[in-house]
């Protein structure tokens, strides 16, 4: 079984000249594994991801243990786009039909790329599995408005008509505490954040349209998972997806016994953890969130901010704070205020799944790494855990960077290295022929002359082979300096090959990484207009009637 084969669509109408080239999930060698099925990871996980049966399997789980009134639960949680979502959404909530989920911090602006494209692949995986199974299966975006890691989701990245990069911060108050952003507002300073980013897109009514949308949600003083939900609202809007999100009362009391049962339970869901996580090691793999033996998956939001529960004689400390609170104390906080507590990234797909019937979580790389881990942790909760589906990986090839790859014999794929190889070669490719000639005759040179001297000096006095080989050294390294500042003249000129592949890697790979993990969807509806994500999803394939490796019989805890 080997993985979706990559794939170009080139658009038309307002997108006419844009290149969608969509590829499988990339990053380290376990999502490599996984997505080709690699026996040794088949302990780890429920199934394959392109197996049919094993998601018919999770669905006979799910109905078993969540009926109607189960699920009824988050009901006021869910919170539909369209009227059809909502339909949709009814006919889940009495039982009859799934979800497939995805989600995401709360990143400004919408966050990268590759924000919009988990929630697409969900789009396309549930309507896949729709069709296999003939049942209901909704599309659901999870807004992780828990998440205090104001520094991740405070930026972003644009590219203006130029080709040049911007990154463009919001902030706080560098005395503020470590709040969820769902009580996190944004400050004054997001109005010039909204300035910067519209001096980066292109004039006309496409711009004028993705930049009102923008303004409309990022306000002074609104909180900054709002603004994220609203504008994720908007954008998945014309594929029926419903959204959630983690701060909403409705989940947070349907969650609390889940975390009393983390917390009774927390020396032996971390043994379980750390077993696996050893089995993982053991197999080949590296382990994404380390587990520590006294740290409970719980953080709790009180005066000092959100900070992480460690065991302690009985008791619990606050991580950051180093605060005790004893556990009957803790315990009744979490009675009478459940909305301030949360899961860490381990123990969220499991309340997830303890909530909602999901089928499948659509997966970038470090969740897919970490989902690795917690197969015990589900069913020390009494749940079989979902399926992962790898998200689709898209890089989007406007007609200006077609034509300069073109002139430079490359292709997007070229990219996925680092851009300065690139850069460095095409530097010395623009060398005049003389140069280039002179500067490996001078090489050359240096290392003959040396090398006769050496055999000529060697009766005198062998002990002058060290003090010549440092001078040859020495000679080399001068002709490496001039080569550099011959090389940064030309970088300097504005129609060398260099300055091409430059231009090309700020729209590819800018500031070293991916496209999709750097550049904001809004930079491009401002330049293709509204239909650029329901192309995207078109793009994506879904293949489960490929013949997939059983992983029905190996399930387990690593």
């Amino acid at each position: 079984m080997s993985r979706p084969v990559p794939g170009v669509v080139r658009g038309g109408g307002p997108l006419a000249g844009l290149e969608l080239h969509v590829a499988p999930l990339a990053g380290s060698r376990i999502v490599d594994d996984y997505q080709v099925g690699h026996p040794a990871l088949a302990p780890f996980f429920a199934g394959h991801p392109y197996d049919i049966g094993a998601y018919r399997r999770k669905a006979d789980e799910v109905e078993q243990r969540l009926d109607a009134a189960s699920r009824a639960r988050v009901a006021d949680a869910l919170k539909p786009t369209t009227p059809r979502a909502a339909d949709r959404l009814h006919q889940v909530l009495d039982g009859n039909g799934f979800f497939v989920t995805t989600g995401q911090q709360a990143g400004l602006f919408g966050g990268p790329l590759y924000t919009v494209y988990k929630a697409l692949s969900a789009v396309r995986l549930a309507a896949a599995l729709e069709s296999a199974l003939g049942r209901i299966v909704v599309p659901v975006f999870w807004i992780a408005a828990d998440d205090h890691d104001f520094d991740e989701v405070s930026h972003v990245v644009a590219i203006d008509t130029q080709d040049g990069l911007h990154r463009i911060h919001v902030s706080r108050p560098a005395d503020a505490v470590a709040l969820p952003m769902a009580e996190q507002p944004l400050g004054d300073d997001v109005v010039a954040a909204l300035d910067a980013f519209a001096a980066t897109l292109p004039p006309g009514p496409f711009a004028d349209e993705a930049l009102a949308r923008l303004r409309a949600h990022y306000r002074p003083g609104r909180m900054v998972a709002d603004a994220f939900e609203a504008t994720m609202a908007e954008l998945l809007a014309p594929f029926d997806v419903v959204i959630i999100s983690s701060a909403h009362p409705a989940l947070k009391r349907a969650a609390a016994p889940v975390l009393r049962r983390e917390f009774d339970a927390q020396a032996e869901h971390a043994k379980l953890l750390a077993h696996t996580s050893a089995a993982l090691e053991r197999a080949g793999y590296g382990v994404q969130v380390p587990i520590a033996a006294d740290v409970s998956n719980v953080f709790h939001t009180d005066q000092d901010g959100r900070d992480r529960l460690v065991r302690e004689d009985g008791g619990w400390h606050y991580r950051r704070s180093l605060r005790r609170i004893d556990n009957d104390s803790l315990l009744a906080a979490l009675e009478r205020q459940p909305d301030t507590f949360s899961p860490n990234v381990l123990l969220r797909p499991v309340v997830e799944s303890a909530l909602l019937p999901t089928l499948a979580y659509v997966a970038g790389p470090g969740e897919l790494a970490y989902f690795a881990q917690i197969g015990c942790l589900f069913r020390a909760h009494g749940i079989e855990p979902p399926l992962v589906f790898p998200r689709h990986s898209v890089t989007l090839v406007g007609p200006t960077v077609r034509r300069l790859l073109d002139r430079q014999g490359l292709e997007p794929a070229s990219f996925r290295q680092d851009a300065q190889v690139l850069i460095r070669q095409a530097l010395k490719d623009d060398l005049p022929p003389g140069a280039a000639e002179a500067l490996q005759e001078l090489r050359s040179s240096i290392d003959a002359g040396f090398s006769r001297l050496g055999e000529a000096s060697l009766p005198i006095d062998v002990t002058l082979t060290g003090p010549m080989d440092a001078a040859r050294r020495a000679a080399l390294a001068s002709i490496d300096r001039i080569e550099k500042k011959i090389l940064a003249r030309l970088r300097d000129r504005e129609h060398t090959s260099a300055r091409q592949v430059e231009r090309i890697a700020a729209h590819l790979r800018p500031f070293g990484a991916a496209q999709e993990r750097q550049l904001n969807i809004f930079s491009f509806l401002a330049r293709y207009g509204a239909t650029l994500p329901i192309a995207v999803a078109e793009a994506m394939p879904v293949a489960l009637d490929t013949p997939a490796p059983d992983w029905s019989g190996v399930a387990g805890c690593g």
